[in-house]
């Protein structure tokens, strides 16, 4: 499937004029190694929370059996 640059293009510009520049730019372009090291802290804080939660609720399951 071959693309239409040109309506590619319009579509771009009618979407950066109804919701900003912002909505069209590349999200990796305003992306830091501080903000990426932030985000993966993050993570790694979410799905260690998210695992001692599963674990305590097994725990509580097999004792209340």
């Amino acid at each position: 499937m071959k693309k239409d640059l040109n309506y590619v293009a319009a579509v771009e510009k009618a979407i950066a004029e109804k919701y900003g520049k912002e909505a069209v730019q590349d999200f990796r372009s305003t992306w830091e190694a501080e903000r990426e090291e932030s985000y993966l802290v993050q993570l790694r804080n979410r799905r260690t929370k998210l695992q001692t939660l599963k674990d305590r609720k097994k725990f509580f399951l097999v004792g209340d059996v």
